[in-house]
């Protein structure tokens, strides 16, 4: 199972930045300093996230936990960025 979340997780995110490089080349610069803010926002909030889910000690369940939330992140973020097309 880990082998499948490691190979789902770099799907995911191989997506997420092939759509944010595609994003980036077509929107005007100052709709891109807004994607940029944005950025640091989403990044912050994926931070956030990891320190709560390791005080949580999910045990042996807990890679995949962490892998299924990254995955999602990724996912929700990638749809987000497929608006400006």
């Amino acid at each position: 199972m880990n082998i499948f979340a490691s190979n789902e997780y770099k799907a995911v995110d191989g997506l997420l930045n092939e759509t944010y490089q595609a994003v980036k080349v077509k929107i005007s610069p100052d709709d891109f300093k807004q994607l940029i803010t944005s950025e640091l926002k989403w990044l912050k909030e994926v931070e956030d996230y990891y320190k709560v889910y390791e005080q949580q000690g999910f045990c042996t369940i807990g890679s995949l936990v962490h892998s299924e939330y990254e995955c999602n992140m990724r996912n929700f973020r990638t749809l987000l960025l497929m608006l400006y097309f």
